[in-house]
């Protein structure tokens, strides 16, 4: 499928296309895009001729033809623990990946503001969809980004600043259920240094607001969000995303920055994400 083929698409179709390959019906299409279920029909009809499919399977099989029309680097790519157990890694291998990465990208970083293989791999195995590395073409590591939910007594204690490594286990993170809304620790946004460029960024962030917005069509919603910024740029970057200061930490490491999930939707960078943005408006 040649790249000139997915310009041919209006944003309206494109949405639609993206709806199809998500695995939403005609009825929740019209639901999620505020359209009556025979107008997501003639779009449909439309779309199948432009990306010379013959209907909707075909359209849902197409190989990232999602992220082609996003226009991001290629060559780099982001990965879940279950599409990289596929190519062989284990559950271990993938959490020291992480670690590797937060030491890679977090100057000065103290061993006990890090969790250990052990420790990462139990909050995994909870949630297994809630941290993602990005690999580029010869297979190196090169960026991760990783987000949980916490219960309420530790969501409170994370914003205050008093939120411990120690306490981050099974104990304190609930697993996602359909229906409920969670408060969200967001555990770091990395890249290591000579990939730092605004097209691999684009395909981090990206990411994450793809797995966010797959929780939403889920039923699964997010309130408020934390972080911990350990330097100028994380500090920069929490305020780009809307974030606001809430406190130091009490370990003498970093500082603490709070949001609130509907505010970050209004941020610019957001407005390819139309159907994340209605889903939360009528949740």
């Amino acid at each position: 499928m040649e790249y000139g083929l997915y310009r041919k698409l209006t944003k309206r179709q494109f949405e639609i296309a993206d709806c199809v390959r998500k695995g939403f019906t005609d009825g929740e299409i019209a639901n999620a895009l505020d359209l009556s279920v025979f107008t997501v029909k003639s779009h449909l009809r439309k779309v199948y001729e432009k990306m010379e499919v013959s209907g909707r399977t075909e359209l849902a099989g197409l190989p990232d033809w999602h992220v082609k029309a996003k226009k991001v680097n290629h060559n780099v790519a982001a990965y879940d623990l279950n599409q990289l157990i596929k190519k062989g890694w284990t559950i271990e291998i993938f959490a020291q990946e992480i670690i590797n990465i937060f030491y890679k990208t977090i100057d000065n970083l103290a061993d006990d503001n890090v969790s250990t293989v052990e420790e990462m791999v139990e909050i995994i195995k909870f949630n297994n969809e809630t941290k993602k590395i990005l690999i580029d073409s010869e297979g190196a590591v090169i960026g991760c980004w990783s987000l949980d939910p916490l219960f309420d007594e530790y969501f409170e204690k994370d914003k205050k600043g008093e939120f411990y490594v120690s306490e981050f286990t099974k104990d304190a993170v609930p697993i996602f259920v359909p229906g409920n809304t969670y408060n969200i620790h967001f555990g770091a946004i990395c890249l290591v240094g000579g990939y730092r460029r605004l097209s691999i960024f684009k395909i981090l962030l990206y990411s994450i607001v793809e797995y966010i917005e797959r929780l939403a069509i889920n039923d699964i919603f997010i309130n408020e969000i934390c972080t911990q910024a350990y330097s100028r740029e994380g500090r920069a970057l929490a305020k780009s995303l809307g974030l606001h200061y809430c406190a130091e930490h009490k370990d003498g490491h970093g500082q603490v920055y709070c949001g609130i999930a509907n505010e970050l939707l209004r941020r610019t960078f957001l407005n390819d994400f139309d159907i994340l943005k209605s889903l939360y408006a009528s949740s």
